[in-house]
């Protein structure tokens, strides 16, 4: 009797052992969402230079740089967006293949996007993927809608899922 006893108490903790990851790691109920809207104030930029590094005009392998004031509805600065855009393809903005990379800096952390877009869809919406964050934003996914209604601003949809904790 004495070595089944011990045979079920080995497969008992085992079986327990098993379970203990799961049991410990957050639950999907526990994961939050959170939606933000904002504006990067293009035409009050700090930086914005566009480099030919590609052949003679505007085309494949150019790079933008940006650095901008962010507002939220109230037209009030809140932060700032960081940007590059390398080019693929294209002789224009409005019909230019790029790849974006977006670090929005807000007061509880910031939130960074990286995904390739078309210009042609910026007057209705481009969606990159949300990859990351810091602070509050930490492990952020999502998508970031971005939409030029003029040359003067970019708003953008930040659409994010956020871990939650164990």
């Amino acid at each position: 009797m004495k070595a089944s006893t011990s045979a079920f108490g080995i497969v008992l903790v085992v079986a327990l052992l098993a379970l203990l990851p799961a049991a410990c790691a957050p639950s999907a109920s526990a994961r939050t969402t959170k939606h933000i809207e904002v504006t990067s104030v293009d035409e009050k930029a700090t930086v914005f230079e566009l480099i030919d590094l590609g052949a003679e005009d505007f085309g494949p392998g150019d790079q933008l740089f940006e650095r901008a004031p962010v507002t939220d509805a109230d037209g009030e600065t809140i932060g700032e967006t960081i940007t590059t855009v390398a080019i693929v393809d294209g002789t224009g903005m409005a019909d230019m293949v790029g790849v974006v990379d977006c670090t929005v800096e807000l007061a509880e952390g910031n939130i960074l996007f990286h995904g390739a877009f078309s210009g042609a869809d910026l007057g209705t919406g481009a969606t990159v993927p949300i990859v990351g964050g810091t602070g509050d934003y930490v492990g952020a996914t999502g998508t970031a809608m971005m939409v030029a209604p003029s040359e003067k601003e970019t708003k953008l949809t930040l659409d994010m899922t956020l871990p939650g904790t164990p």
